[in-house]
């Protein structure tokens, strides 16, 4: 199997945060679900009902933007230029200078080119013209799943306010939700466990960025922490963790307007190669090893552009992805904690 082939199954991408599972998820894209323990939060979780009284306000993703449209939604190859941060602090070119080496014979100007200001994202220069070339409407369907309240991305701001200077932001991912989101404030969306550190207190976010900065209206995380993208395919889950995750919001005055963000981390790549792994071998159990495998892993290694600390080292080998998205989000509310999700066993133990 080769990478054209391995990107052609991803059909639709889904974000959340969670923590390292030592388990392999067994569902379909949508997701399914089992039984779950009742407790407070989660009693009106999977009925429609009204939003729970909580300090702060939340907001919802309602667009993700992967690097092959504009903001505008309009095609463009060099889209991923305005998505993520500069994560190194350079503003590079197509030049080996100050830069960690290519992995397993990458070119230099496959590596070093960065975006707009010096923003590094492989993941959109790289992966993203893989997965439009294998599956030209892919972002369709991630915003159509958004669209048609399949999941979304929740961000909690505590306090929300022109006078706070510090703000705690909580990340979540959302469950599905009964009814289409309208995206105007009412929607009020169910937490996925896997957010949670105590699924009885829904404050405890796995992910969370204390001490954040609320600047007129500009929110920037000062906290680095680590987030993860879950891509469900072919009856299982991708995760791509992002490590020394950044965010930046910048807020409307008018508190019913789309407010813009941009996500931006490094994934280690060795740890994706393995995460590939897995999936890989879930849906082939002879993808757990062999030739076919060290294809795929090699083209991955061809993506790295960064060390996975976030630094530059020109007498190492770059061993990190850097990764940006883009999202426009609005308000929202929480409804409590949606059900437990069945894992199953590793694959390739």
């Amino acid at each position: 199997m080769n990478l054209r082939t391995w990107l052609g199954t991803f059909t639709l991408f889904a974000v959340a945060c969670s923590g390292p599972s030592s388990t392999r998820p067994q569902h379909g894209d949508a997701g399914s679900t089992s039984s779950h323990d009742a407790n407070a939060n989660d009693a009106n979780a999977n009925d429609a009902g009204p939003c729970l009284s909580i300090q702060g306000a939340v907001f919802a993703i309602d667009t993700l933007y992967f690097g092959d449209l504009d903001w505008d939604g309009r095609e463009d190859n060099s889209a991923w230029m305005l998505f993520g941060s500069n994560l190194d602090g350079l503003d590079s070119n197509a030049s080996p200078q100050n830069h960690c080496q290519p992995a397993a014979g990458a070119s230099p100007e496959s590596v070093y080119t960065d975006g707009k200001n010096g923003i590094d994202n492989s993941f959109g220069k790289t992966i993203v013209p893989l997965l439009a070339s294998v599956s030209p409407s892919f972002s369709s369907r991630v915003n159509d799943a958004i669209a048609n309240g399949v999941y979304s991305w929740l961000f909690k701001l505590d306090p929300f306010d022109a006078k706070e200077a510090s703000v705690s932001t909580k990340v979540f991912a959302a469950d599905s939700l009964e009814n289409l989101p309208s995206f105007d404030g009412t929607d009020c969306w169910p937490i996925a466990r896997s957010s949670l550190n105590d699924v009885s207190d829904i404050e405890s976010a796995t992910v969370s960025f204390p001490g954040s900065k609320l600047v007129q209206g500009q929110l920037t995380t000062s906290s680095l922490n680590s987030f993860q993208l879950t891509v469900p395919i072919s009856g299982t889950t991708l995760v791509l963790t992002a490590h020394h995750a950044k965010i930046e919001i910048t807020f409307e005055d008018d508190p019913s307007a789309s407010s813009r963000g941009r996500l931006s981390g490094i994934v280690d790549t060795e740890e994706f190669i393995e995460e590939a792994r897995d999936v890989l071998g879930f849906m082939n159990p002879d993808m757990c090893s062999g030739p076919a495998f060290e294809s795929v892993a090699t083209s991955i290694r061809r993506a790295s552009d960064i060390m996975k600390d976030g630094t530059q080292d020109p007498a190492s080998t770059c061993n990190g992805i850097s990764i940006g998205l883009g999202f426009t989000m609005t308000r929202a509310g929480i409804r409590g904690v949606g059900p437990a999700i069945e894992a199953g066993v590793d694959p390739c133990p």
